[in-house]
């Protein structure tokens, strides 16, 4: 089972005028390190192939620039990918685990769109989110930590400005509220930093929210 950390809390609230914000990140271990492994080499390998066959439409603020994976979220799905067959079963392993431990009936159906990230030395993902704080589609994101060597994602309140460090764990899915601003260190070596991130619907976020000629991108799970 995972494991539901609060990263903020309204503590007794003394009138119904005070602000109450309460939010919440949930994280667990994909034990399977084969199928880790397995992962980061097909991404390297599709890394190429995907940043020449696709154009650079936008990398949503996270300053990674044209060449990356990142700058084609909305061109192609890892979860079109052969070898993604498993990934589908954890990530919605996690996303039921998720509600479920919040008390919240999970969404019979739900639509992902998911990618991959490959930063390498002396670059980062800038403080970003998926969604706009007022947006009324907003529902989770999520990322997988493929190959992190020692890297951090932070997390930011976007009400108070606190910053929450996260360790980043090699097999690591860990979910969170769409809107939540986050970032990451700079990489300072050699080795690359792989993760896998996704982005979930409603079933009603998906047939109001995203675009017919798109709708086909996310992928049913």
């Amino acid at each position: 089972m995972g494991k539901i950390l609060q990263i903020s809390k309204t503590l007794n609230p003394t009138n119904p005028f005070c602000f109450v914000f309460d939010y919440f990140l949930y994280e667990n271990d994909i034990d399977d390190k084969k199928y880790i492994n397995q992962l980061k080499k097909v991404i390297l390998k599709k890394e190429k192939i995907i940043v020449k066959k696709y154009p650079f439409t936008s990398d949503s603020g996270t300053g990674v620039g044209k060449h990356s994976l990142t700058g084609r979220t909305s061109e192609y799905n890892v979860l079109d990918w052969k070898e993604s067959k498993k990934l589908k079963k954890y990530i919605r392993k996690a996303y039921d685990d998720f509600l479920k431990n919040l008390s919240v009936e999970p969404e019979k159906n739900i639509y992902v769109q998911c990618w991959a990230n490959v930063l390498r030395k002396k670059e980062k993902l800038k403080h970003h989110s998926h969604s706009k704080l007022n947006d009324r589609y907003s529902y989770i994101s999520g990322h997988i930590s493929i190959h992190v060597d020692n890297t951090n994602t932070y997390y930011m309140d976007p009400i108070t400005k606190n910053v929450m460090p996260h360790k980043n764990i090699e097999g690591r899915i860990t979910l969170f509220p769409m809107w939540l601003p986050h970032y990451t260190d700079t990489i300072k070596t050699n080795l690359n930093r792989i993760t896998i991130a996704f982005d979930i619907k409603t079933e009603k976020g998906w047939m109001e929210d995203i675009y017919d000629h798109k709708k086909s991108h996310w992928i049913k799970i």
